[in-house]
């Protein structure tokens, strides 16, 4: 009963939208659609984003797989050792709950890596989300769009036309860029030893003229 309750919200729902769809088409109101997550992932700034947080969780794998290599595996093979050419249940027993507690701190380390790098791809990918907002905003200030939709909602047909997803991609490439330029540019030095001794020399050739 519920799922058949839930497939007729859903259907209600998609009627909605697209009968919603259809009347704003009417009224010749510009609508445009964009997938904000293909415009992130194709962009300069994205890349290096996903990068640094590749880089991130990778460093994170080979802290856990040297855990595993030097605190796990030797406790490991001492066990299948014991229980193969000794009969110590006792020793057999210490070696088990060894193993479980090394486990145990390393499922700890493995929570704590996710929730690093959950806070670090916050952190990296609020101002690009922020930055992406104000681009589209603006595209749709200077095009006169009434509504842009994101793509990945639920929008079973766009004509391609109606996709400005390159267009914002580009925008978010040419802040990016500028960013850089703007980090990047080194400040001019005043130039030294040249004006000032002039200047010192002229002053010296009027004294002695007043003499």
């Amino acid at each position: 009963m519920k799922i058949r309750n839930f497939s007729y919200i859903l259907v209600i729902t998609f009627l909605t939208i697209l009968f919603s769809i259809s009347a704003f088409a009417q009224s010749k109101t510009k609508i445009v659609a964009v997938d904000t997550e293909k415009a992130i992932g194709d962009s300069i700034w994205g890349k290096k984003t996903l990068e640094e947080l590749g880089n991130y969780r990778d460093e994170w794998r080979k802290k856990l797989d040297q855990f595993k290599k030097e605190q796990i595996q030797p406790l490991e093979e001492q066990l299948a050792k014991q229980r193969q050419f000794l009969d110590d249940k006792q020793l057999e027993e210490k070696l088990k709950n060894d193993i479980d507690s090394k486990l145990e701190t390393m499922d700890g380390m493995i929570q704590e890596g996710n929730m690093k790098l959950a806070e670090r791809q916050d952190e990296l990918l609020k101002p690009i989300l922020e930055e992406l907002k104000e681009l589209i905003k603006r595209l749709s200030i200077k095009e006169g769009y009434d509504i842009v939709i994101e793509q990945r909602v639920m929008i079973l047909y766009l004509n391609p036309e109606l996709d400005v997803t390159n267009q914002v991609t580009t925008m978010l490439d040419e802040v990016y860029k500028q960013k850089i330029a703007t980090q990047t540019k080194v400040p001019e030095k005043p130039e030294t030893g040249t004006k000032e001794p002039e200047k010192a020399k002229s002053a010296t050739k009027d004294e002695k003229t007043q003499k």
